[in-house]
Parts: structure tokens; sequence; C-alpha cells
């Protein structure tokens, strides 16, 4: 008798024409390296006296609305993908180049982005097919190290009608691109206007909070939308830069004079900025790019390197939250790549 393989799988995503209409055809398939999509189902009860030692019980169904995490390797088309649809809407344009590619900008907007079906695939022998029909992406969680270059993308995926079963995975084929790499942003990772190069992490995450609500029925009768959060998270070397970083913070200086102390008011706003450009296997840019803008930040005062007897490389991490600065996005993300504007 066989197992289940799982190191056999993968994943599909397409946009849905509307609510309760499936994508039977999804056009977008992944490169997943992690996480899953789950079907818990949540029962009630309620126990009632029967003149027994044992109470009675009434039983029901509550809820059942799938979720998912897949981490998904930052393939340009895939990434530019996820962020349109978790948003609801993108604006396009020309890029020249040479290369010539299309630029797709994604900024927050009001409302539901757009309802999406995803299919799941495990095993070969023991084949596991699913299709989550009717769901949302809530958050995005985008991230690169030096200890893990492969830029990645966690989207949140609500499913209001998940685990129909599928006879046969969806035809798209995989990405042929390489992902985008952390080392794509080389002297391109920018805080407060600052370029650095001792930057060894960021991790950014766009939340549109979503909560099922629900009416005379099991089933979700409409999503309520919170507002959209931003979050940026930044490991910086204590180095010279980092330290005037991190002075700049506590002191509002990065060069305090002998006898100052910490400020007691709030500081301006940050900002924070990625820039990356994949290359060819010749090392020349090749016209795919993913920029991160964060015009306004609120930084968190990060602690310095704690000391250490054994030594080991100082660092600290940044974390702050997004502001809107006049009448700039809160975020945006340019992706360019070969791909036209989204449809489907």
């Amino acid at each position: 008798m066989s197992l289940q393989e799982l190191q056999i799988y993968s994943l599909w995503a397409g946009k849905q024409t509307a609510k309760g209409t499936p994508n039977t055809a999804p056009a977008k398939r992944f490169k997943q390296i992690s996480g899953d999509f789950n079907i818990p189902r949540a029962d009630g009860n309620q126990k009632y006296g029967d003149a027994t030692a044992s109470p009675g019980n009434e039983d029901w169904v509550d809820t059942l609305v799938g979720n998912g995490n897949p981490g998904i390797l930052a393939t340009p088309e895939e990434l530019a993908w996820l962020l349109w649809a978790q948003e609801g809407g993108e604006t396009t344009a020309a890029v020249t180049g040479p290369p010539a590619k299309t630029k797709h900008t994604v900024v927050p907007l009001p409302g539901l982005g757009h309802v999406c079906t995803f299919v799941t695939r495990k095993g070969s022998q023991v084949a596991e097919r699913m299709q989550h029909n009717d769901s949302y992406i809530s958050q995005s969680e985008i991230g690169g190290s030096t200890g893990s270059k492969a830029v990645r993308i966690t989207p949140t995926v609500l499913s209001l009608d998940p685990g129909e079963q599928r006879a046969a995975d969806p035809a798209a084929a995989m990405p042929t691109k390489a992902t985008m790499l952390y080392t794509d942003g080389a002297s391109r990772f920018s805080v407060d206007g600052t370029t650095f190069t001792g930057h060894s992490e960021f991790t950014a995450t766009v939340a549109k909070e979503l909560t099922p609500v629900y009416g005379d029925s099991e089933n979700v009768e409409d999503l309520a939308i919170a507002a959209t959060v931003v979050g940026i998270g930044v490991t910086l070397y204590m180095n010279a830069t980092g330290k005037a970083q991190l002075y700049k913070l506590l002191y509002g200086t990065p060069t305090p004079a002998a006898g100052q102390k910490p400020q007691r008011v709030i500081g301006p706003l940050g900002s924070y900025l990625f820039d990356l450009r994949a290359r060819d296997t010749a090392g020349v840019a090749n016209g795919d790019k993913f920029v991160f803008t964060l015009a306004g930040v609120k930084w968190q005062i990060p602690d310095a390197p704690d000391p250490n007897p054994e030594g080991g490389t100082p660092t600290y991490t940044l974390q702050g939250e997004a502001r809107e600065v006049g009448s700039t996005p809160l975020y945006q993300t340019d992706i360019d790549c070969d791909a036209a504007a989204f449809t489907v």
C-alpha cells in the first residue's frame, strides 16, 4: 500500500468572474515552498439536563471556512499577480527598456480584493486535489535576507467555499523565471533616505484584515474589512551607519553631544525603500524589477546589541509601521515584468 508523497505538490490560482462562480481553469501556478490550505470546521454544542448522570447534547455545524498560508517564491509575474489580487486593482504603464516591460503599480484600495479560486494538489499515487472557491487574500508578507536570498511572499488566504474535490490538475504550467533575489537589491536598500549595505533582512507585511460575518446560515453572509496596516521590519548591522540611525531615533541626531539625553518627543517620520533588479545568467539586469516604497514610517526605537563575551555579529532589528504622508499612498509596489495588465 502506497503512502501519500508529501514532496509532490503544487498550487494554482485564478480570478473569479464573481463570488459563487469558481474559476475551474486558474491561469497562475506558483513555486510553493511551504504552508498549506486547511478546512477547520467549527462545531457547536448545547448540553441539557435529562435526569441522568450524563447530560444530553445537541450538536451542530457552526462554521466552515478555509484558510491558507502558502509560502511562494517571488517570481516577477506571480508576485505582481498576488499583490493585484489582494488589493483588487492596479495601474499599468509601458516600460520602453530595452528590454520592454510592463510596470504593475499597486497601492491601497478600498473594499475587498479580487475573489479568487486556489487549487491545491498533494501526492501522486495517493493524490489529493482540492479547489478552494470564493477566496480572498487578507494579508501578504514579503521577505528576504542574506541567509535566504530567494525573496518569498506568503499570502494569508480566506476561503468561503473550501475543499471542493477536483478530478485533475489545472493546465497552467510552472513559472519559467527565477525568483527575485535579496542580492538583486545590493546598494539599493534605503532607510530614511540613507543607503544601508549593512542591511541583512527585511520583512514587509501588508494587512487588510477580513472578518467573516454570519446571518441565518452557517455560510458566511459577508466580510467585514478593517483598515489597511503596513508593517516593516529590517535587520541592520551596528556599524557606523547603523549607530547613526539608532542615535537619530533615540536622540534626534546621529551625533549626540556629550551629556545629551534621549529625546522625549516624537521625531519626524522616516521612510523605507528597496529596489530589486533581477539579472540574467551573465549578471546583467534583465529588466524585471520590484520596488517597494513606504514614504512615511513611524519607527520604534530599537534596543542596541547586547554585550556578549563570545563576541558575535552586532545587529539590531528596526520595526516600523507605515504612515500616510499627504496624498502619498500608505505603500506602493512597482513590479516591471513581461505580463500585460491582469484580468484573470
